[in-house]
């Protein structure tokens, strides 16, 4: 395997034609940490919404509108789910409501400023995308979408089948 170092020190194990399975899964490991702590600088600089607002704004427009939905669908505990809806609430991003006939459950739905902060959050990630892969042809910026959803789906599906640990 080939070890070289990007400008910002950082190791970077280089996978290429004819390496082994580990090293290119290793080169994998590499660049995903590098994506992780560069996604997390740019959201704590960037976001206008935090994560966890963000993802739930964004399940409840989706169509989970209760806190079991997104709790299944964020792959996270109630307790969990609880508190960022509870911190959503605060904010006036979100309202809950009796769901009809189903004892203590609650439905969520954006509030119009936690629709227009969803939009405005999206449209502002859309923008930085776009500068980011500003030098990127079409068809790199589809091959990357193609990769990242299937990335994402196998991902989903390890979440799925996991056994739950006790």
């Amino acid at each position: 395997m080939v070890h070289t170092y990007d400008e910002d020190g950082y190791h970077r194990p280089m996978a290429g034609d004819g390496r082994g399975a580990d090293e290119v899964e290793t080169a994998i490991e590499v660049e995903l940490a590098r994506l992780q702590r560069g996604l997390d600088a740019v959201r704590r600089r960037d976001d206008l919404l935090d994560r966890a607002a963000y993802a739930i704004l964004d399940r409840i427009e989706a169509g989970d509108t209760s806190a079991s939905a997104l709790a299944t669908a964020l792959h996270l505990d109630q307790s969990t789910i609880a508190r960022q809806v509870a911190a959503a609430e605060a904010k006036a991003l979100l309202v809950r409501s009796p769901a009809s006939g189903r004892g203590r459950g609650q439905l969520l739905a954006l509030t119009p400023k936690g629709r227009r902060e969803l939009d405005r959050a999206r449209q502002d990630r859309i923008r930085r995308i776009h500068a980011t892969l500003a030098a990127w042809d079409d068809a790199e910026r589809a091959e990357l979408a193609r990769v990242l959803a299937q990335l994402n789906d196998a991902i989903v599906h390890r979440l799925d089948t996991r056994p739950t640990e006790a």
